[in-house]
């Protein structure tokens, strides 16, 4: 099975919403309670965040991920806010997938990740830079 990875354009972001919202849910007890089903619809939907899904030969959505972007003083990070189904799980997609991320001109990808994806993603050449951490105050 070969495996694309795809930038959605935001104008078909809502036509596609039924074929990714599997995945999507399937991230949400893993984000700490920083943001809903909804609003992780509402961020695609007025291109907060870009929604990139991986397809097969077909065109059947096999994973997604949101990414938005992060303005730093020496580069531009695309930050990987959800990911889920197959999408980063070989060299060739994550080569298509940083692609589309310097396209939208990020110099760097980054993201939070669990033990588990953070075990796949170094062999594709991702270091832990730091944990974060944090608290209600």
């Amino acid at each position: 099975m070969t495996i694309s990875i795809k930038y959605v354009p935001l104008a078909n972001v809502d036509q596609t919403w039924e074929f990714i919202e599997k995945y999507v849910e399937s991230t949400i007890p893993f984000n700490g309670g920083d943001y809903t089903i909804d609003q992780i619809r509402l961020y695609l939907n007025t291109g907060q965040w870009l929604l990139i899904v991986a397809v097969n030969e077909s065109n059947k959505i096999l994973g997604a991920a949101g990414v938005s972007f992060v303005n730093f003083p020496n580069y531009r990070a695309g930050y990987v806010n959800f990911m889920a189904g197959k999408l980063i799980c070989s060299k060739a997609t994550y080569e298509e997938f940083c692609a589309i991320l310097k396209s939208n001109g990020a110099t760097r990808v980054r993201g939070a990740a669990r033990d588990s994806a953070a075990r796949l993603y170094a062999k594709f050449g991702l270091k832990e830079r730091y944990k974060i951490v944090e608290a209600k105050i």
